[in-house]
Parts: structure tokens; C-alpha cells; sequence
């Protein structure tokens, strides 16, 4: 495979898993393959003696206890023309082979695929064995012979009080041939099974992996027409799942992308009307000056009227590059430090005071501190004093507590109400008053408070308006 799967992450979803799938599954396949042979093998032999045993047991029950001759020539002695299933008897007596039992032995020895060697084996075994039954097994040509050696020992009566004891002991056999059969033909059936699921299993991966990829695909073909802004028609996926939720999430960036970029039109066209006004009257005063003619009268009026437009147009750009600058910090960490409001605001009274000295100056102000950015906050404070001084008929009040890790800032003018449809536009970018002052002061106050985790509303009282400001102390 090619370096750190370069080769896999090159390939399309459906390829990966496609080869996922298959891969776990021939794997399991092989193992499969592997250990099966092993277990069931082991599992035949375990059969196969158990067999042996109870038909040992059979024999020496039914036949040598009740004193019944072995008959070698019977299905029990010769195993020539047996069921491979069956199992084949020797009985091999302790006080040695006679004649005649030599014959028998010899009439199932030649009619089976077992030798006299063989039988002499199995004698110095049973004479050898300690224990009353013992599992053998040997290989015999290209087969195995499984067997096991039991010891008997029989009471015969001679007369009336004369005892006969005879022993010895009992050699059953199986060949391993049906064990062989039978693994064989459960191994065949289990490859041919095995193939099968391997197929149907492949064929189920593949769909599966089809219906995973279909709509990633179709979101991937929603995510190049939104970078190409053809974003009008909704993304919509009736699901629940984790493609459900990625489908949701890049409907949310598909509806704020659109909203951003009918404010960002919005403001454009804003900003292009509200620089155009000074400039045209900056240039027509300044044209009209050069050629020696004074629209105020004389040369320090209409030079005042350039003046103060020049003032205006300057606040404008220091508005708009002030807000640039805080969207541009809000995606940066930022340095906060404890703030003391009333010092804040103290200052910025002391440097607007003078602005209208008939507006008289109530603060009431209690030494509480929060965490932010000083800077920041005195740019809040002087934007919103700012506007209050517009619209104050006499007085203006401010006042800060903290309740509960909550700094709580009310400033208030007794000016003219807002009416109830433009009090939620107070802060929006580029709103007017009745002034008709540029609309961005209010704008960046409420841009720095909600970056410092708090809320800022305005509400109209009964003698006046009044500006409220919630900052948590820490965040």
C-alpha cells in the first residue's frame, strides 16, 4: 500500500470502503478456513473414540461377560466390508494366543488392512498399560487407525467349586477414514457458504457504502454552487444521522453567508452614500473658493462649512475602520484586564462636560471593576455619551452596581422618546436619529459588549430614555 495511505485517501469513499469491507471479511474468511479444519479435526477424533467406547463397552458387557464367543467372522471381527461409521473388535486373551485363536485373529488380520506386526504392537501395549482403558492412535500407510485397549477380567465356573479366571483384553478399532469423509464435506459445504457471504456480504457493503456516499456527494455538488454564491435554493436532508446534522450545519453557513453578504451590499451602499455627501461638499466649497466666490458669504464661513465636513467624513472612515479592526480582533485572542468603570467614566465626562454646558451631569457611580478591555470600553462609554448629549434636554445620570457577578450600567437621558418601531434599530450599522447623525457609534457599542459576553438594550421611561448595559465580572 502506498506510503501513510496516500494510495487509500487518493481513492473515492465508496473505494474505501468497499475495500474495508472486503478486506474484514476475507480476513475473517481465512481465518475461518484456518482454525475450522483444526477444531473440527479435533472435534471428529473426540467422536470418533467416544464411538470406539461405547461400542467397547457393548462388546464386553454383551458378549465376554455372559461368556459368548468374539466371532471374528462376524461384522464385529472383520472390517474389510464394513461401514467405514463401524467399529472392529480384537480380542486378545492375557495367557497368550493358542492355535485357534491365533486362527481368528489371523482370518480378521487378513481380511482387514491391518497387519500381524500391528497386532504384536497392540499386544506389548495392552500387557504394558496401566490403566483399564487408554486411547491409541497410529498411522498406517497413507491413514490413521484410531483404537483404544480395554482389560477385562472373566470369573468361569469348572464344576461345582473350581474356579476359571480368564483375562486379557479388548482392542476395538476405527480408521479415520469417515472422520475424513466428514471433514471434508463439511469443509467443502463451509467454503461454498463461506464464498456466498463473502459475495452477498460485498454486494451489501457496496450498497452501503452507495447510500452513505449519495448524499455526500449531493453536498459536496451544494458546497460548490454556495462557493460559487448560487445559494438560493435551500439544502434540505430528512435525516438524522451524523450527514443529517453536517447537512444542517452547512444549511445554517448557506443562510448567515447569504445574510452576510446582503449586509455587506447593505453597508457598501451605506458607505458609498454616506462618504459621497462630504466629499461633493468638500469639493464643490473648495471649487467654488479657488474661483473666488464664498457660498457662506465670505472666505472664513465657507472655509469653516470644508472644515467641519472634513471633521465628518474623517469620523466616518475612524468609525468604519474601528469596526474593521474589532471583527478583525474578535477572531484573535485577546489581552483583558481589570476594568474600573467609574474611572472610565469619570474621564470621558470630564472630556465631553464642556460640550453643553446647559446639560447638567448626575453620576452616581460605586467602584466596581470587571474584566475586559480598557480600550474598548471607553470607546463604549464615549459613543454612547456621545449620542445622550444629542438628545438630553438638561440632565443626563449614570449609575453602575454589581449584583451577584453581574456589573449592571444604566445611562440616561430626559430627551425625546424612541419610538417603539426604532428602539430594536438604536444599534443597527448606519441607523439615524432625528439628528441625522452617521449610524456607526451605536453599532460598535454594541459590537464591544457583546464580545465581552454581555447585553445592552435601550428602553424608554417615563422622563426619558434610558441605555442599559449587563456585563458579567468574569467569562
Amino acid at each position: 500500500m502506498y506510503v501513510k495511505g496516500g494510495f487509500m485517501k487518493n481513492k473515492s469513499l465508496l473505494f474505501q470502503i468497499g475495500i474495508v469491507f472486503a478486506g474484514i471479511i476475507i480476513g475473517l474468511s481465512m481465518m475461518l478456513a484456518l482454525l475450522f479444519p483444526i477444531i473440527l479435526r479435533e472435534f471428529f477424533t473426540n467422536e470418533g473414540y467416544s464411538t470406539i467406547e461405547a461400542a467397547q463397552y457393548n462388546i464386553i458387557d454383551k458378549k465376554l461377560f455372559k461368556n459368548v464367543e468374539l466371532d471374528y467372522s462376524s461384522g464385529e471381527g472383520n472390517d474389510a466390508q464394513l461401514d467405514i461409521r463401524s467399529v472392529s473388535h480384537i480380542k486378545i486373551p492375557s495367557e497368550g494366543i493358542n492355535a485357534a485363536t491365533k486362527l481368528k485373529i489371523n482370518k480378521a488380520v487378513n481380511s482387514s488392512e491391518i497387519n500381524e506386526q500391528f497386532i504384536k504392537e497392540i499386544t506389548k501395549q495392552g500387557e504394558s498399560q496401566n490403566k483399564l482403558s487408554k486411547r491409541y492412535v497410529k498411522k498406517i500407510g497413507d491413514k490413521k487407525i484410531f483404537y483404544v485397549i480395554t482389560k477385562y477380567s472373566i470369573n468361569n465356573k469348572d464344576g461345582i467349586n473350581n474356579k476359571n479366571i480368564k483375562s486379557g483384553f479388548l482392542l476395538s478399532y476405527m480408521w479415520d477414514t469417515y472422520r475424513n469423509n466428514l471433514l471434508q464435506t463439511l469443509l467443502q459445504k463451509l467454503m461454498l457458504i463461506t464464498f456466498i457471504a463473502v459475495v452477498v456480504s460485498l454486494i451489501l457493503a457496496l450498497t452501503l457504502a452507495k447510500c452513505i456516499t449519495s448524499p455526500i456527494i449531493k453536498l459536496e455538488r451544494n458546497v460548490k454552487k454556495i462557493a460559487r454564491k448560487q445559494w438560493d435554493e435551500p439544502i434540505i436532508f430528512d435525516r438524522k444521522d451524523e450527514i443529517g446534522s453536517l447537512a444542517g450545519s452547512i444549511e445554517h453557513m448557506r443562510k448567515e453567508l447569504i445574510r452576510r453578504d446582503e449586509s455587506q451590499q447593505w453597508m457598501l451602499q451605506n458607505i458609498s452614500h454616506e462618504l459621497k455627501t462630504p466629499v461633493m461638499v468638500i469639493r464643490s466649497y473648495s471649487e467654488a473658493v479657488g474661483d473666488g466666490i464664498f457660498p457662506k458669504g465670505d472666505l472664513k464661513s465657507s472655509m469653516k462649512i470644508i472644515s467641519d465636513e472634513a471633521e465628518r467624513l474623517e469620523k466616518r472612515i475612524k468609525d468604519l475602520l474601528y469596526l474593521s479592526k474589532l471583527e478583525y480582533l474578535s477572531k484573535h485572542e485577546a489581552t483583558y484586564g481589570s476594568i474600573s468603570i467609574k474611572r472610565i467614566v469619570e474621564d470621558v465626562v470630564d472630556k465631553l462636560r464642556f460640550t453643553n454646558e446647559n446639560i447638567n451631569w448626575n453620576v452616581n457611580l460605586s467602584d466596581v471593576k470587571f474584566k475586559g478591555i480598557k480600550d474598548q470600553w471607553i470607546v463604549v462609554i464615549e459613543n454612547i455619551l456621545d449620542n445622550q448629549i444629542r438628545y438630553a434636554r438638561k440632565e443626563i445620570k449614570i449609575s453602575a452596581l454589581q449584583i451577584d457577578g453581574i456589573t449592571s450600567i444604566c445611562i440616561h437621558n430626559d430627551g425625546e422618546k424612541i419610538p417603539k418601531e426604532n428602539i430594536a434599530k438604536v444599534f443597527n450599522k448606519f441607523e439615524k436619529g432625528k439628528a441625522g447623525k452617521f449610524g456607526l457609534g451605536m453599532a460598535i457599542v454594541k459590537y464591544i459588549v457583546e464580545y465581552h459576553r454581555g447585553q445592552i438594550y435601550a428602553v424608554n421611561e417615563d422622563d426619558g430614555v434610558s441605555f442599559y448595559i449587563k456585563i458579567p465580572v468574569y467569562f
